[in-house]
């Protein structure tokens, strides 16, 4: 008898979550479909579409990458787009690269480690476990592993990361950031003017 007891009450439970479980359905699927028209038409007006016809993916339209690129060549700005190509061929990632600096916009988060007066991320390694890495390590890893793929006239000696105040961990730790060559602050919301800034500041 319990047990038909909890049976009818688990439906009933169900029954009454189930408008709620539908409702939070429809308002995923519409935040997920309703921008699409638009991000497509604004897609498709775009330099890299234009340039490379690729079909709308969210991987191109949401990437940093994607805004960096469309300034570059809306604005006829001196920097060499340098695209990454995966194993089977299909572009995943873009470089930018200016008198021998590669310009790498990233989401990842610095910590500023004041014992060792340097910048840290945090990454996995290939037993899935977070280890932390000084900027410089991390800096020359990454350029030793560009230059090996690139080719002659690509290769770079040194890398500058696109940032902004949310790549930081701890807001008092911007003040240090900003005076790091490592780093160059740009506005996300005036991409062209931010690196028409960094041309002339390199």
């Amino acid at each position: 008898m319990k047990s038909i007891l909890r049976s009818i009450f688990g439906i009933i439970i169900f029954l009454l979550l189930l408008p709620l479980l539908i409702g939070c359905l429809l308002i995923f699927l519409m935040v997920q479909l309703l921008p699409f028209p638009f991000r497509n038409a604004k897609y498709k007006k775009s330099c890299f579409y234009r340039d490379y016809g690729l079909k709308y993916s969210s991987n191109y339209y949401c990437s940093d990458w994607y805004d960096t690129y469309n300034a570059i060549r809306a604005n006829d700005l001196p920097i060499r787009c340098a695209p990454r190509y995966d194993d089977q061929g299909k572009l995943f990632w873009m470089n930018f690269i200016y008198d021998g600096k590669l310009f790498v916009t990233i989401t990842l988060e610095f910590m500023y480690d004041r014992d060792n007066e340097t910048f840290f991320i945090t990454d996995v390694n290939d037993s899935d476990e977070e280890i932390n890495i000084s900027i410089c390590q991390y800096s020359e890893e990454l350029l030793s592993e560009w230059n090996a793929e690139a080719g002659e006239e690509n290769r770079c000696r040194e890398i500058v990361f696109g940032v902004t105040d949310s790549n930081f961990v701890s807001k008092n730790d911007l003040p240090i950031a900003k005076d790091t060559p490592d780093f160059f602050f740009y506005d996300p919301k005036n991409i062209a003017a931010s690196l028409e800034k960094f041309i002339a500041e390199h």
